[in-house]
């Protein structure tokens, strides 16, 4: 399970800059690349929790939620840039990472006490 979400969070990252150069098309500027940026940083933040955790509840935990996230943040960017384009699929980009940041970090939280309570 952990092999599986490391690897669709890997596509999700992928994914992700895919779509935000189809987005910005030929205005593509470093301006842009922070924005692409922002949005992998809680992805990265992901696979360091996978990488960190041991006992298997927290990596059951960890990795079920690293793939919901990766396949719900690939569809929202291919559903807003690809499916339904309009003049705020651009905002994607802003969404993704505040409903992310919170998910990932309640997720550590859990991930931490799991970790105590199998080594204890």
């Amino acid at each position: 399970m952990k092999t599986t979400a490391y690897l669709l969070t890997i596509l999700a990252i992928a994914a992700t800059f895919y779509f935000a150069v189809i987005s910005m098309g030929d205005k593509f500027n470093m301006k842009g690349l922070a924005i692409i940026f922002a949005v992998v940083i809680p992805y990265f933040l992901g696979l360091g929790l996978l990488f960190w955790v041991k006992s298997r509840t927290a990596v059951i935990t960890a990795s079920a939620v690293m793939i919901i996230l990766s396949m719900l943040g690939t569809y929202m960017l291919y559903s807003s840039i690809i499916l339904h384009p309009d003049a705020q699929s651009g905002l994607v980009f802003f969404v993704l990472p505040v409903y992310q940041f919170p998910i990932i970090l309640i997720t550590a939280v859990f991930a931490f006490f799991m970790e105590r309570k199998a080594v204890s």
